[in-house]
């Protein structure tokens, strides 16, 4: 098989983006993040923070699964957190704003097992700072929430939480397969004439030859949809293992 091959989000490069290229959709921003091709530069500094850590919902959504490597196994669940994401992904009505809460939830349960056994019923902002505070009062080591809401931070570090502040993004290497995952969930999750749903396709000579849609039935899986039959199957899988 030869040609010029792409990865294609609507009419924008995947290939581009993942080399700094700049982007006004908001789920492959997260994305982006999530597939570690944007970082924070706060996060060094939860790498280099002791004691544990507790991350409020935005974290779920924006870090995704690389919020495990960075607390190295010292990240505590959140019940009003995990009450956030169940509350959001409960309700009935799709759009991009249900979309990121999908992402969060399928982050929360993938580092934590199963969800924390607690008093706490609530979600929100101060039920959260509540319970960091609580979980401090019964361990001896420091506690610090990690944030991605400027709203939150001020709050919590005037209650006295620690608190790092994931604020400033820069573009670096990251995870193909990830960005692809993360950016085939937009159109399983958008309404049927959501004008602004786009699909997630591989072109080679800018002709479109595999679509990528997330898998419904095996959360954090992909499946594929060849397009063209001019095209051999067993030449595509090839094609696309060179790409991720």
């Amino acid at each position: 098989m030869h040609g010029n091959a792409d990865v294609k989000f609507g009419n924008e490069s995947v290939f581009d983006l993942a080399r700094g290229s700049s982007t006004n959709d908001e789920l492959l921003n997260i994305c982006m993040i999530r597939s570690g091709f944007k970082k924070f530069e706060e996060e060094k500094e939860i790498q280099n923070t002791d004691g544990f850590f507790i991350a409020d919902t935005s974290v779920y959504i924006k870090l995704g699964n690389r919020l495990g490597y960075l607390t190295k196994d010292r990240l505590l669940a959140s019940k009003s957190v995990y009450n956030e994401l169940s509350e959001r992904t409960k309700l009935t009505q799709m759009g991009k704003e249900i979309i990121v809460f999908y992402l969060g939830m399928y982050s929360y349960r993938h580092l934590h097992k199963s969800p924390p056994v607690s008093e706490y019923n609530k979600s929100g902002d101060i039920p959260l700072i509540e319970e960091t505070r609580k979980i401090k009062e019964n361990i001896p080591e420091k506690v610090t929430l990690i944030t991605a809401d400027r709203q939150l931070k001020q709050r919590a570090r005037t209650l006295g939480v620690n608190v790092i502040f994931l604020n400033t993004l820069k573009s670096d290497s990251g995870n193909m397969s990830e960005l692809l995952l993360c950016a085939s969930n937009r159109r399983e999750y958008m309404e049927k004439y959501d004008y602004a749903r786009r699909d997630l396709t591989i072109t080679i000579n800018d002709k479109e030859v595999i679509k990528i849609e997330s898998d419904p039935t095996k959360e954090g899986f992909s499946r594929i949809k060849t397009l063209n039959k001019e095209f051999n199957y067993a030449k595509l899988i090839e094609k696309l293992y060179e790409m991720i």
